[in-house]
């Protein structure tokens, strides 16, 4: 089916050939994901009515000079350390995420290392070792659209990617020193399937690579753009826009989603009392979260204005010291990864993980990145032009996976993805894929 809206975010016309392609393209997959939804499932995607939003539960914050995370309550009140200072070795915490298996992943930047702590804060082992595959300074982690964990080595400007079971070292992503200058602060798949790194202490803009081999694609926000000054936390928004906290500037930025465009100061130079900003979040319910390094806070905004809210921890609760990364949980958004394993002519497969079991999981399949909110769910955000999308229910482990049999002509093929929960208001990050 083709998704026809006269709101959504113009996509360029592809050249003939890329046309031809994506034609011959739907017809194939169109045959090999047999299973499409009917007319009724499409109306709930542009109209539906049966979202719903999760409620909060907790918060977990790290704190650069804590060397620990800790724990608030949807009130944003000190509950406990969720872990204490220097459990595992942590040392100078830039950032955590929350893994498929549930896990929290942190890397530690003095000790080169990425750490694993339990649902319940225990210690589990050294995820990724120092050092390995030249990973010094780590400053941030993101699990990728293939599942397995990207690592920003901040020293050497290098990218890593670790296996998403074992922590092993797989490749070098971006490769240690390729780009003159480079140091990524952040990471952050967009809707294209892209990577997107800030680069904040020289270049200060946001460099784009592809999603899934590394080449740089270039600046996707040129330098200093909008006032730009050492960019830090990258957050793709509700609305599909990329928002960078302006560390220099106290400041939230919006870029457009699609071409870099900027769009305005999303939180005004120091409203509310932002200081030094570190990193960017919304919540399920629609509000972003900010956390202010020089004021020690957490503080809340509008999501859609940006207008101060209020302090939704305050300064030092529980002794926080330098807030780097906040996290919700449970998770807003699910794991999807895939094709698997990834070549024209065979069964592949793409998986759905950390969904909610007994839920229909919408796979949804195009070729053109798009930027489309989905009514019914406030903060979901289509991310590809649709023409087939596949419903299966996800298992008692929240897992959902739809083999598709690709014939040899899918070779030369890019295929966007992304799975949709419009019953629990999650969507996953969406992936694209060129069969070689």
């Amino acid at each position: 089916m083709r998704w026809i809206d006269a709101g959504r975010t113009p996509v360029p016309p592809r050249p003939a050939a890329a046309t031809a392609a994506a034609r011959r393209a739907t017809a194939l997959l169109g045959a090999a994901l047999s299973t499409v939804l009917t007319t009724a499932l499409t109306t709930v995607l542009s109209t539906g009515a049966t979202g719903q939003t999760p409620p909060a539960t907790d918060w977990l914050v790290a704190g650069f000079e804590n060397d620990a995370v800790l724990r608030y309550d949807a009130a944003g009140g000190y509950v406990e350390d969720f872990f204490p200072m220097g459990a595992g070795g942590a040392d100078a915490i830039h950032d955590m995420a929350l893994g498929p298996d549930g896990n929290l992943y942190v890397p530690s930047a003095f000790t080169a290392s990425v750490l694993r702590f339990a649902p319940d804060g225990s210690f589990l082992d050294v995820f990724v070792a120092p050092g390995d595959g030249l990973l010094v300074n780590p400053a941030d982690l993101v699990f990728g659209p293939d599942g397995h964990l990207y690592v920003a080595s901040f020293d050497n400007g290098g990218v890593m990617k670790y296996d998403r079971d074992t922590g092993a070292f797989l490749d070098w992503f971006v490769t240690p020193f390729s780009i003159p200058s480079f140091f990524c602060e952040s990471l952050a798949f967009g809707l294209d399937g892209d990577l997107y790194c800030s680069a904040g202490t020289v270049l200060k803009s946001v460099l784009r690579f592809d999603g899934q081999t590394g080449v740089l694609i270039g600046p996707f926000i040129g330098p200093g753009l909008g006032g730009l000054d050492v960019p830090h936390g990258l957050s793709f928004g509700p609305d599909g826009h990329l928002y960078v906290a302006s560390f220099n500037t106290d400041e939230v930025l919006k870029y457009h989603g699609v071409t870099g465009a900027f769009l305005g100061a999303f939180v005004s130079a120091g409203a509310g009392g932002l200081s030094n900003p570190h990193s960017i979040i919304w919540a399920p319910d629609g509000k972003a979260y900010v956390g202010s390094n020089g004021s020690d806070e957490v503080l809340r905004y509008d999501g859609k204005t940006g207008g101060f809210l209020d302090t939704f921890v305050t300064a030092g609760a529980g002794g926080l010291d330098k807030p780097q990364i906040v996290v919700f949980r449970p998770p807003s958004e699910m794991f999807f990864h895939g094709p698997t394993p990834g070549v024209a002519g065979a069964l592949n497969t793409w998986t759905v993980e950390g969904a909610t079991p007994g839920n229909t999981i919408l796979f949804v399949f195009g070729f053109d990145p798009l930027i489309k909110k989905i009514q019914s769910c406030p903060g979901v955000v289509l991310g590809t032009l649709p023409f087939a999308i596949v419903g299966l229910t996800a298992d008692g482990n929240g897992v959902a996976s739809l083999p598709a049999l690709l014939p040899a002509t899918a070779s030369g093929v890019l295929l966007r993805a992304q799975a949709l929960d419009i019953t629990d208001c999650r969507g996953s990050t969406p992936t694209k894929f060129l069969f070689p």
